[in-house]
């Protein structure tokens, strides 16, 4: 095991370990000025090193307690736990690194801190399946509701809000539902990510629409025969589209997912975007546990992206996915903020219908790499004859 790796310290320059210190609020710049005053460059880089190794450790031990607190019984978890303290007592001096730099430095002459200025790293294929199997137990949410309950609820809303039956249209679900779709940030802001990841694959992923679900509040009335549900909610959680293919431009995978993704804030993200978020893992585990829902991206205090796929309200949207994979919901679209094309079908079909939109999509994309969104509308993008409500019809 490499303790500096598996601590998160990858480069101990002293202009890097200051800026990491800053990273985690906790230390001023006067504090770091402090700390090294009057001493040598030697001694001010131990100095920091110390400080930064214990804070990181302090950043990861706290986060692997609170989700072993989630879930007890992961032996995995405690593993790790206790991993981070085992590199933590293998580095926390510096008469512990110079021990360990004699111990491993003609095997590993790269790890010797002092010397080079540079901590080597797992090699970046083994990092990146690090990350996603650090990811897969977050992409599993533990408050939505299973089928079985949904479906109770909604007997149990029937017989309590019309026992005898006098509105037919009112189902007693717990949710309605319903993906919108806008023509204009279609063509213009539809393109979120088209990079290639480390297996060389073209990663395209793009937002299609917005998935929306309305709570049961009340009762159905003359006015409202269907019942009465809550202010619609969207939150951020969107349709997306998340295409790979080869270098020859075979498709790979062609998915439509849900996640609450909706923008991309720098290169890091997008390296962990292409590489961990839209693997081949994670996706398959987001379809098997939570219907499709991918969850957010946060970075952490240390710098580090990860899945969060557990939050307020993360419970509802699973739950909701879950209705509409048998319960009939809204698909429609706009055109200039007007309804254009309504249809009322069950998730499942939409994402038929989509997932041959979202190849069609793609094929206006030519470049395998964009750095940012087009800023005008793709000309003839949906002129030709029958292409222009594909996701409607």
């Amino acid at each position: 095991m490499n303790p500096y790796y598996k601590l998160g310290i990858v480069n101990t320059g002293i202009r890097e370990l200051k800026e990491k210190l800053k990273q985690f609020g906790k230390v001023s710049e006067e504090e770091i000025a402090h700390l090294i005053e009057g001493k040598s460059e030697a001694e001010q880089e131990e100095i920091l090193l110390d400080r930064v190794i214990e804070e990181n450790y302090n950043v990861l031990i706290t986060g692997r307690k609170k989700e072993i607190e989630k879930y007890p019984d992961d032996e995995k978890l405690k593993k790790d736990l206790e991993r981070y303290r085992q590199a933590y007592e293998m580095i926390n001096t510096k008469e512990k690194r110079d021990e360990y730099e004699k111990t491993y430095g003609k095997e590993e002459p790269k790890r010797s801190v002092r010397s080079r200025n540079v901590i080597p790293i797992t090699p970046k294929k083994e990092t990146i399946q690090s990350q996603i199997e650090e990811n897969l137990k977050k992409v599993k949410n533990q408050n939505a509701l299973t089928e079985r309950q949904l479906r109770e609820e909604e007997m149990r809303g029937k017989s309590r809000l019309d026992s005898r039956n006098e509105f037919p249209a009112f189902s007693g679900s717990l949710f309605n539902w319903g993906v919108r779709m806008s023509n204009e940030e279609l063509v213009r802001n539809a393109c979120l990510l088209d990079e290639i990841n480390e297996k060389g694959e073209r990663v395209f992923v793009t937002i299609l629409g917005t998935f929306q679900f309305r709570r049961l509040l009340g009762k159905p009335t003359e006015e409202s025969p269907a019942g009465i549900y809550g202010k619609e909610v969207s939150e951020g959680v969107k349709v997306i589209g998340i295409t790979k293919s080869n270098s020859q431009g075979e498709i790979l995978k062609n998915e439509i997912m849900v996640s609450r993704l909706h923008q991309v804030q720098s290169e890091e993200e997008k390296n962990f975007l292409k590489n961990v978020y839209f693997s081949d893992e994670l996706i398959n585990q987001a379809k098997r546990e939570n219907e499709g829902f991918m969850g957010d991206v946060v970075q952490r205090s240390n710098g580090h992206f990860e899945i969060q796929c557990n939050e307020f309200g993360d419970g509802d949207v699973v739950s909701a996915l879950r209705l509409a994979g048998y319960e009939k919901g809204q698909l429609y679209t706009m055109k200039k903020e007007q309804l254009w094309a309504r249809t009322k079908v069950t998730f499942p079909t939409i994402k038929e219908r989509l997932a041959k939109f979202q190849l069609n999509y793609r094929n206006a994309f030519p470049q395998v790499t964009r750095k940012s969104p087009p800023e005008k509308p793709i000309q003839n993008f949906q002129a030709r004859k029958g292409e222009e409500d594909v996701c409607a019809k």
